[in-house]
């Protein structure tokens, strides 16, 4: 996977609500609001398989 579709699948995956919540607790306008779940699915995609 590369970095434009990592950001468009993040992009996709962008919570309304979460964030609300992150600006509320200081986070930057530069941020999609996605749940950690999320990430961490579209991490495991980044990731090299072997190491």
């Amino acid at each position: 996977m590369i970095l434009d579709q990592a950001l468009a699948q993040l992009k996709a995956l962008s919570n309304e609500k979460m964030l609300q919540h992150n600006k509320k607790n200081g986070a930057h306008d530069n941020q999609f609001g996605v749940k950690l779940g999320d990430i961490r699915t579209v991490a495991t995609q980044i990731r090299p398989t072997t190491l």
